[in-house]
């Protein structure tokens, strides 16, 4: 397996697509406060991208050992901030034109990141499959040219990129590596 599946960018990711889904390790990762977190939330902020969370991501972030704000308060910014949506529940009927559905393509995903990880498919959670859903649902439900992913975890990547690469929605789904996605928010400056 190569280091980079094809569909993950590499620096520099300008134009970052106006629509991005962000996978808990990221946002988990990010911290509750701090430097990190305050690059990120300004650069999506400032440069008018509408980040989504998946419902599988919103549940992960209802922690039994969370508050009503959530995993380091983002079910609070995403209760208050304009810049931040969480996802309706996938119509897995969605497609455009004759590419696969929305849940075939989730069924792929889940499929492949169970295969790289040597475990049953139903011991695999879907979290991360369903961002191949949820790019579908973006692209045709909400009528976005091109999504993001920002994700840390390199099987999901690998599986994501392997079925949608060959489909009608290769050339539409752009893939980052959380820590790559935080420096170049770090480095980012408004007078550009």
């Amino acid at each position: 397996m190569s280091s980079r599946p094809s569909l993950v960018d590499t620096p520099p990711f300008e134009p970052v697509p106006a629509a991005l889904l962000v996978d808990t390790s990221v946002l988990i990762g990010l911290g509750a406060t701090g430097a990190d977190k305050a690059a990120f939330v300004n650069y999506l902020s400032t440069t008018d991208k509408q980040v989504y969370l998946s419902p599988y991501v919103v549940d992960e972030l209802q922690t039994n050992d969370s508050d009503e704000y959530g995993v380091n308060g983002w079910l609070e910014e995403l209760r208050e901030q304009a810049w931040l949506e969480a996802l309706p529940p996938l119509e897995a009927g969605i497609r455009i034109h004759d590419a696969p559905k929305a849940g075939v393509m989730i069924d792929r995903a889940h499929e492949r990141l169970a295969k790289l990880e040597q475990r049953e498919q139903d011991d695999v959670r879907k979290t991360d499959p369903a961002f191949a859903g949820c790019f579908v649902q973006l692209l045709g439900g909400h009528g976005y040219e091109e999504v993001g992913l920002i994700i840390d975890d390199r099987k999901a990547e690998s599986a994501l990129s392997a079925v949608i690469s060959g489909t009608e929605y290769e050339s539409a789904v752009r893939l980052f590596r959380g820590d790559e996605f935080l420096q170049m928010a770090h480095g980012f400056r408004l007078d550009r």
